[in-house]
């Protein structure tokens, strides 16, 4: 709706009468016509919400939407911000390897993922000496492909559907 479909219907909100009718440009049909443009805009405003409430179309609550999924923005485009909270948002986790990788090609990296065990005497002799510690953390190797999203964005994303009880270290090459 427009500002003077907005006047028209406050127009015909008025009482009946004489005194209520608005003389075309005098003062009562300028006020009339001031609150429709005030609903007009108000109506595009409510309207432009709708985009606001999808993170992969958003501009105005960008920000806000990077808040609630923790992300940092740092020097980077909108497009490349509305990725990373859509990343962000729809990752559901996963303790496969495999996962891990295809969530970090999906950010723009190349990746592979290194899991460790502790060394036991059925260990080869040449194995590394890792401890029973070493049996919760794992290694995310990265490189960053053109248009990939920042380094932090990936470690946020992984250290957020990670499972908890591990440790996550990350090099990049």
């Amino acid at each position: 709706m427009n500002a003077d479909d907005y006047r028209q219907q406050l127009a015909a909100l008025l009482p009946r009468g004489l005194a209520w009718r608005p003389a075309p440009g005098g003062v009562f049909h300028r006020l009339l016509q001031a609150f429709g443009d005030t609903l007009a805009r108000l109506h595009t405003y409510a309207a432009g919400l709708i985009d606001e409430a999808d993170p992969r179309t958003t501009s105005a609550l960008l920000a806000d939407w990077e808040r609630v999924a923790g992300l940092d923005a740092g020097m980077l485009s909108t497009a490349q911000r509305r990725a990373a909270v859509v990343a962000q948002l729809t990752a559901v986790g996963g303790q496969s390897a495999a996962y891990y990788v295809t969530l970090a090609a999906a950010m723009g990296y190349t990746a592979s993922v290194t899991e460790y065990r502790p060394h036991t005497v059925e260990s080869d002799v040449d194995y590394p000496l890792y401890t029973g510690d070493w049996a919760f953390a794992w290694r995310v190797r990265a490189t960053a492909n053109s248009g990939a999203l920042p380094q932090s964005a990936l470690e946020a994303l992984i250290g957020r559907i990670k499972p908890a009880h591990t440790v996550v270290h990350f090099e990049y090459y």
